[in-house]
């Protein structure tokens, strides 16, 4: 077991303290470690794992996978085994879903949902359960998980699904990675031909309209990306991507993402409000151009497009960003509208605008499997900005708006809700913590997030 100590901030960049990291070859290495752990009192090092988080591609923005130490899954990358005739997967946890899905796409499949990167592990979907711009019709990255094989804190590995081990199932799925290390998924596939996507614009002069669009749309993957820097009219408008995956006659050969341009590591934030407001009326103007014509992108364009830039993070500079990502309830949109969301958009205005914002229409939540998962029906909008006292200052109000409207707030977003506002805000927080307390009794898996929402 390779150990090390360094920093290891959420994407966003907020907490450098120092970590002590863990990081197993595979997972017998890891077994062995979780035995000779488990037998170290508590207080002694390493802390009997007491403590320990879990961190797969570190992709989470807030603290959801920060911790005084860590256990890196990354390596675990052994299990790779595709039933064709079925459209099943076995993936080991430490697989990324970008790598997954370039060995897919060539044999015909595809996972059904992806979220905004392909850097995110299985373990981490699962730990999340990530969504995607189709979660109005096929659901969060678990409604797709036939089983887990789970390694719990007293050593055992565990296959649970819905049937099998069902409460360890749920513990696990949208559980941020505190009840136990996922090992492999088992995962129903989508099939698909080609590696494009047809894409239809629409240019909507503001949130109502974006709303209305999305609302309305028949199209498999719908996401608005929203003007969050402009001031007065400007603010709010939104250009509405409607999706389909461009069905060829054959899978693509190969399937390659191209070069990522490096962003080298950044002392100030050159995010500032001219820029991103300079940025998003680009953006609005060439939208405007295309409004009602269709193009073609590749899977990668469609899905990750801030992956083209590698490490687009420290644009901000040293001090970070924060990510703010709000669900909406139906009903409250139905009776106003969009106003709730200009009112954030408002109020981040004041604090010194989001750079960039994009909005989505969500479809039922799925309570059975994933008790305190953040996906459920009505919209939601996500935007980054500055981690300045403004900005934080800003965040925080807006969560207590969205815990007074009824809504949600996304861990692997988050890094201020408080904990009463997060358990205003989940109904299943205490099935959850049940769950949990029968399958880590002890707290061997803690992060600085479980800590902050007493999780």
């Amino acid at each position: 077991m390779r150990e090390s100590h360094r920093a290891a901030p959420g994407w966003g960049l907020l907490d450098r303290s120092p970590a002590t990291l863990f990081e197993p070859r595979d997972e017998e290495d890891l077994r062995a470690w979780l035995a000779e752990a488990g037998t170290v009192p508590l207080g002694l090092r390493g802390c009997g794992l007491r403590g320990c988080g879990l961190r797969g591609g570190g992709r989470s923005y807030g603290d959801a996978a920060s911790g005084e130490r860590l256990l890196l899954t990354r390596a675990l990358r052994q299990v790779f085994e595709l039933d064709m005739a079925q459209g099943l997967l076995r993936a080991a946890a430490g697989w990324s879903l970008g790598e997954l899905t370039s060995r897919l796409l060539p044999r015909g499949w595809a996972l059904p949902v992806l979220p905004g990167t392909r850097h995110v592990t299985v373990g981490g979907a699962v730990a999340a359960d990530v969504h995607g711009k189709n979660h109005h019709v096929a659901g969060a990255f678990c409604r797709h998980v036939d089983s887990l094989r789970v390694l719990t804190a007293d050593g055992r590995a565990l296959r649970c699904s819905r049937t099998e081990e069902p409460e360890l199932f749920r513990a696990c799925c949208g559980g941020m990675g505190l009840a136990g290390i996922v090992l492999e998924a088992t995962l129903r596939l989508a099939p698909r031909r080609g590696d494009r996507f047809r894409r239809r614009t629409l240019a909507c002069p503001d949130l109502d309209h974006a709303l209305l669009e999305l609302g309305q749309a028949t199209a498999s993957h719908t996401v608005a990306w929203v003007d969050a820097a402009s001031h007065g009219r400007a603010l709010g408008r939104a250009l509405v991507y409607l999706g389909e995956p461009h069905e060829e006659t054959a899978p693509p050969p190969r399937t390659s993402y191209g070069l990522a341009l490096p962003v080298p590591p950044l002392g100030l934030n050159l995010v500032r409000p001219a820029v991103a407001r300079a940025f998003n009326a680009a953006v609005w103007a060439a939208g405007q151009r295309r409004h009602g014509r269709e193009d073609l992108q590749h899977y990668a364009a469609f899905f990750w497009p801030l992956d083209a830039l590698d490490g687009w993070n420290r644009l901000y500079g040293r001090r970070g960003f924060l990510q703010f990502q709000c669900l909406l309830p139906a009903g409250l949109l139905a009776r106003r509208g969009a106003a709730p969301f200009h009112e954030l958009l408002e109020l981040f205005q004041a604090a010194g605008g989001g750079a960039l914002a994009v909005m989505k229409t969500m479809g039922p939540r799925d309570e059975a499997t994933a008790p305190i998962a953040f996906p459920g029906p009505g919209a939601t909008l996500a935007l980054d900005l500055p981690a300045s006292p403004a900005g934080r200052a800003a965040v925080r109000r807006a969560n207590g708006l969205v815990a007074d409207w009824g809504g949600r707030v996304y861990l692997a977003k988050d890094a201020l809700l408080e904990p009463a506002q997060f358990a205003a805000m989940t109904p299943g927080l205490g099935e959850w913590r049940a769950l949990r307390e029968r399958w880590d009794p002890g707290r061997r898996w803690q992060t600085h997030l479980s800590k902050r929402l007493e999780l």
